[in-house]
């Protein structure tokens, strides 16, 4: 059946098809003979569109001379016959309006151009192509911190547009905006993090604050207010502000410190989250109390919605109060801190700071005062755990003051038996920490916890030691009942008796350790003092007695590298084959080998080493002799031990640090040799542009021209557009830093790169 819409298709494209041919024969002959320019113009895009298959720079350059030939042309001369009209949008140079031509087709030529002459800007080219995974943006950090490290911060700026809101973007934004700061742009430098600000919100805010920290720390205070306020968060302005006053210390700074304090709190008020509210006028409150004005201070902590903050600033006032030596405002802000009846674990354990404070200070009397108070409030707190610990705490403060009996009298007053001997050991473990060692004996002999008890007796045989009271610590060491406790004492004394470098104590304190873990540890230990002491046979022979596996192993691994080291292999190799831990005895092995190389036996020790069955010593061993030869120059030595190791993965490592010692030692050609033989793609190109970097550098242009060919053939022939961008990237930084130029063929290889990521 005939139907009508098919047919009007159809004929509608044949239609559309000949008015453009019309038309587009029409402009060709009526305008090339009206403007021969023109006619040039047409023969020079079509020039243009040839040169694409080949290179895109010539196109570009090309496209631009048409549309510039096509623009100069002038209305010709009137004729009676036909009125010429100017060159205007409805000229066509091949399919497209001058209009297009200009805006559409050599902006997009000029990109792909730009990709052609540089590796970098084309990685750039094929990320942005790539789909929206956490992949391309990768790429595109690695692309945009590449251009950071050239200095070219336009063109990271680019790629980091190009990453979207992913926090690899706010990564590349951070260092952008800080660049930019470090470098005075400070405009631009905010710029950058308030996007941050538009997309990751609190990292923006903290970002800016930050830089505003930093400025501040600097000196550089007007810098700072400016990038605080740039973050348009009332609570970065004020906390900025409040850093800056505290700085302000000198006598002429005083006026501008307290008016920007007073202004900082007004702008806090306008903190709408209370707790961040809370938390930025306690930081205000305490740069009031470090410039002197504790009555601004007070007023700002009453005001004050969050108990904790405001009883912390009540703690820094009074105690500031306390070293002006003002006890009467010392009373009455402890009375302020006691109408908070809401928390009294709080306010009990801020008393008991603001006693310790009139400790440190040497005031005994008052401390003893406000311990008082503490421990008054301490009777109302309900939650028995929290009661305890206040007056543990409380107990020793009261101890630091000198009054003992009323410290083991107020410990006894806590309920729970476990809390109250918690507070017991504290109370004794504080006496050692004073110096009052034989107090805190008596302490602990009062105790039927066995445990708890050694607890302490270890702490004061530690005190002996670090007295250098070995006797004392020794005796009291044994008498501990507790086989835990005793045994770590003992093994403390043996560790200082072989610090004092007295191994015969250490050891018969290791008898007393029979059967515990520990004394296979302090062997060990003896074990190194007797190789120190070059007594071999003594080491081996404490060694075999250690029951523990790893910690043999690792005696045996000690002895047979100091017996290789002193030249004596075959008893080192006996040690080795006596080993069980068969990883342990492939790296000692490998360790002998490599040091029969080091004593000019080399056939020995790389036989040695080729014998080894575990890949891991084996490589690392062969990696080893294989930086020696490197380092000598000896490349075919070298990659001979290297092509010996079994693993890929290992021996790629080791080729890429053969060749980076060649090219660190400026042994550029034997460095292109070693890297030729690596697989791994993305570092072998990157080697190569390195080397090719170098070779830029002496001049020499046409091995830096060969290896670019190179390292960018490797980039084409990856599986897959992002490999091959990161693989660009990683070339493009080395090329970019040598300001090396691309010949022909390096850039023919970026333009089928280009043309192939245009068709997928």
């Amino acid at each position: 059946m005939f139907t009508w819409q098919p047919f009007r298709l159809s004929l509608l494209g044949l239609l559309s098809a000949g008015v453009a041919g019309l038309l587009l024969t029409s402009c060709s002959e009526s305008d090339e003979s009206g403007h021969p320019a023109l006619a040039e113009a047409v023969q020079l895009f079509e020039q243009a569109r040839a040169a694409e298959r080949t290179s895109f720079v010539t196109a570009a350059q090309l496209y631009r001379a048409a549309l510039h030939k096509a623009r100069s042309v002038h209305p010709a001369s009137p004729s009676a016959r036909r009125p010429t009209r100017p060159i205007a949008d409805p000229v066509l140079i091949g399919p497209y309006t001058l209009g297009a031509l200009q805006n559409a087709v050599i902006p997009s030529v000029t990109a792909k151009a730009e990709a052609e002459r540089s590796p970098l800007a084309c990685a750039l080219f094929l990320a942005q192509r790539l789909p929206e995974t956490v992949h391309r943006a990768q790429i595109l950090e690695q692309i945009g911190l590449a251009y950071l490290e050239l200095d070219q911060d336009d063109r990271a700026a680019r790629a980091t547009q190009l990453i979207g809101d992913s926090p690899h973007g706010a990564n590349m934004l951070e260092r952008l905006a800080r660049r930019a700061i470090r470098a005075g742009r400070s405009e631009q430098g905010l710029r950058f993090a308030r996007q941050i600000v538009t997309t990751h919100a609190l990292f923006g805010v903290e970002l800016l604050t930050d830089i505003a920290l930093q400025h501040v720390r600097r000196g550089r205070y007007a810098d700072a207010l400016k990038v605080a306020h740039g973050a348009g968060r009332a609570s970065s302005s004020a906390w900025v502000m409040s850093e800056i006053a505290s700085r302000l210390t000198h006598p002429g700074q005083q006026a501008t410190a307290l008016a920007m304090l007073d202004q900082a709190a007004q702008l806090a008020q306008r903190v709408s989250h209370p707790p961040l509210k809370s938390l930025v006028l306690g930081q205000i409150g305490h740069a009031y109390v470090r410039l002197g004005h504790s009555d601004r201070a007070l007023q700002t902590a009453l005001n004050l919605q969050e108990l904790r903050h405001r009883i912390t600033l009540l703690v820094a006032i009074t105690q500031a109060a306390v070293e002006a030596g003002e006890p009467e405002r010392v009373s009455g802000l402890i009375q302020h801190l006691q109408a908070s009846h809401e928390q009294p674990f709080l306010i009990a354990r801020a008393l008991t700071e603001i006693a310790e404070k009139h400790l440190e200070l040497g005031l005994a009397e008052p401390a003893r005062d406000v311990l008082s108070t503490a421990q008054h409030v301490a009777a109302a707190i309900d939650e028995q755990s929290q009661r305890a610990r206040i007056i543990g705490r409380i107990a020793l403060g009261h101890l630091e003051a000198g009054q003992t009996d009323t410290a083991h009298a107020l410990v006894d007053t806590i309920q729970d038996p476990g809390q109250r001997l918690d507070a017991r050991v504290q109370l004794a473990l504080g006496q050692v920490e004073a110096g009052d060692v034989e107090a805190a004996r008596r302490t602990a002999q009062t105790m039927t916890d066995q445990i708890r008890r050694a607890e302490i007796e270890e702490s004061i045989v530690l005190s002996y030691l670090n007295r250098g009271e070995l006797q004392q610590a020794r005796q009291l060491a044994q008498a501990i009942r507790a086989p835990g406790q005793r045994a770590e004492a003992l093994a403390h004394l043996a560790r200082s008796y072989l610090e004092f470098g007295q191994i015969a104590p250490a050891l018969h304190l290791a008898e007393l350790l029979s059967g515990q873990p520990q004394r296979d540890e302090v062997v060990g230990r003896v074990v190194r003092a007797y190789l120190d002491e070059d007594a071999g046979q003594q080491a081996l022979r404490q060694a075999r007695t250690i029951q523990d596996p790893r910690l043999k192993a690792q005696a045996f691994s000690r002895i047979a590298r100091s017996q290789a080291r002193a030249g004596e292999f075959a008893a080192a190799l006996r040690i080795a084959e006596a080993m069980t831990d068969q990883a342990r005895q492939a790296e000692v092995v490998a360790q002998i080998g490599l040091e029969y190389f080091r004593a000019g036996r080399t056939d020995h020790g790389v036989s040695l080493i080729r014998s080894l069955q575990d890949s891991q010593p084996r490589a690392s061993a062969l990696g080893q002799l294989a930086r020696y030869y490197a380092r000598a120059g000896e490349s075919q030595a070298a990659v001979q031990l290297v092509m010996a190791i079994r693993l890929p993965s290992q021996r790629e490592a080791a080729l890429r640090m053969v060749a980076e010692v060649h090219h660190q030692a400026g042994r550029y050609d034997q460095a292109v040799g070693v890297i030729q033989r690596m697989q791994a793609a993305p570092e072998k190109a990157e080697l190569l542009a390195k080397v090719a970097a170098d070779y830029t550098k002496q001049g020499a242009q046409e091995k830096a021209a060969s290896l670019t060919v190179q390292a960018l053939s490797i980039a084409k022939t990856r599986t897959n557009p992002a490999s091959q961008a990161h693989t660009l990237a990683a070339v493009g930084l080395w090329q970019a830093k040598a300001e090396q130029r691309l010949g022909t063929q390096a850039q023919a290889i970026l333009h089928d790169m280009i043309a192939e990521a245009v068709l997928r």
